[in-house]
């Protein structure tokens, strides 16, 4: 079992659902990227997302980040939302990697404040 210890990333295969949401972000206007991940993976990203408020986290596949959005606050039910400035293609690229459960998520923290007491 999963027990969200940050040796335990959460995997593309624990998303259990990715999608476009129809509308733009309120704020930025920008498209918005929407993934749930099942419990085992609900729990690992709660770890991490508790750990990196306000930290970037890579989200990457074939060894190429596809977003690094900043943790704006825990996550606990692992209902995530991403927004960016992403192209038609882009969209399109992440929803299929997110979708075909290959997506290596996260490959890299691209900064951390986990710490060896953690």
């Amino acid at each position: 079992m999963n027990t969200g210890h940050p040796n335990h990333y959460p995997t593309g295969d624990q998303i259990s659902e990715a999608k476009l949401v129809d509308e733009k972000d309120v704020a930025t206007k920008k498209p918005v990227i929407a993934f749930q991940f099942n419990r085992e993976g609900s729990r690992a990203w709660h770890y991490m997302t508790r750990k990196n408020v306000r930290w970037p986290i890579a989200i990457s596949a074939n060894e190429m980040v596809l977003t690094a959005p900043v943790v704006e606050g825990p996550i606990e039910d692992g209902s995530t939302r991403i927004t960016g400035d992403f192209t038609d293609l882009e969209l399109w690229y992440i929803l299929t990697i997110m979708r075909s459960g290959k997506l290596a998520l996260p490959v890299s923290i691209i900064s951390s404040n986990f710490s060896a007491s953690d």
